[in-house]
């Protein structure tokens, strides 16, 4: 069981997101006053949001990647987006391609959050495909700009979204190319940064 300084995490997210603590506390479900207790040490969150937190932003939970975090997108885009992790995962590159094709189509999949998804599932069939390296990394710089980090700023920030996603694929894409320390050194800290984040119930009592 791990020892989680509540007020680092949910402040980190927070800033990192450039939330007000009213729309922190609207994504939590929760009262304003609960996130003020919570981040001054004045109350310890409930599993439940911590969950909340976990979905929001896309964190490590039972060794398991959870579904990402969309803006203003129906059930069945989630559903979607289950499936095309798991087509790129068992290499089922053009049922992929299909489900990228309709995602993208979906209204209002265009904004910021929900394109960094695409991009962070595109430069990994990109990689799986044996594509150019330098138009993959184009791709995950985009997608890290989206929540405006890059590939040499990250170090030590609690991440967030794809940015976890975005930044193993760039170091397959290091790996690729023979970089093997560098790639080591991306993943490092991408674990480093996990393990500051709540991974299952039992941790917060």
């Amino acid at each position: 069981m791990g020892l989680i300084n509540t007020t680092d995490l949910f402040t980190g997210f927070r800033s990192r997101l450039a939330f007000s603590r009213s729309k922190m506390a609207d994504k939590l479900d929760i009262e304003e006053t609960t996130l003020w207790r919570i981040t001054s040490r004045n109350s310890t969150p409930q599993a439940k949001t911590i969950k909340a937190l976990t979905n929001l932003f896309l964190l490590a939970q039972d060794k398991t990647i959870i579904l990402p975090y969309l803006e203003d997108q129906p059930m069945e885009a989630f559903k979607l987006c289950y499936e095309l992790i798991h087509a790129i995962d068992a290499e089922d590159q053009q049922s992929a391609e299909e489900l990228i094709k309709t995602l993208v189509a979906f209204r209002g999949f265009d904004r910021s959050v929900n394109k960094q998804f695409i991009l962070s599932q595109g430069a990994r069939l990109d990689l799986q495909r044996n594509g150019n390296t330098s138009e993959i990394r184009k791709k995950i710089h985009e997608g890290l700009g989206i929540t405006n980090i890059s590939e040499s700023d990250f170090w030590g920030k609690v991440l967030i979204l794809q940015e976890p996603e975005l930044l193993h694929t760039l170091a397959l894409v290091y790996a690729s190319e023979g970089n093997i320390s560098h790639a080591i050194k991306i993943m490092e800290e991408v674990i480093g940064s996990l393990n500051q984040s709540p991974i299952d119930e039992e941790t917060v009592q």
